[in-house]
């Protein structure tokens, strides 16, 4: 995180104008799929040949949410200046610095905000 704020030209300081406030949240979600397959049955030139049969399958899937908030918290007014987040789907696997410091990175990239035109 240093480094990503030190590449914005942002220092430690003993008396800092800016806080940085890091927040990490995860949530249980599911998703859920289904596909429906119909099998049988013909039509000739006026009558319905043959039945039919049709099943739907439903997948779901369980997995839990990751969110990285970065605030940035003017310090003297309290106030909030900026705020960027990323959210993925993380495991025990798949937490690792490497990949958090790549979520910050990204999530720092879009700072400091461009004036829309």
């Amino acid at each position: 995180m240093t480094a990503a704020l030190e590449s914005k030209g942002l220092r430690p300081s003993n008396d800092p104008d800016l806080l940085v406030d890091l927040i990490v949240r995860t949530k249980e979600k599911q998703s859920a799929s289904a596909t429906t397959y119909d099998m049988g049955g013909y039509y000739g030139r006026r009558y319905w040949y043959g039945g039919s049969v049709r099943t739907t399958q439903v997948h779901v899937d369980n997995y839990t949410e990751g969110t990285l908030i970065i605030d940035l918290v003017d310090a003297r007014k309290k106030e909030l200046i900026w705020e960027g987040r990323g959210t993925a789907e993380v495991t025990s696997s798949t937490v690792s610095e490497e990949r958090v410091t790549d979520a910050v990175n990204r999530i720092l990239s879009e700072f400091p905000p461009t004036k829309k035109k």
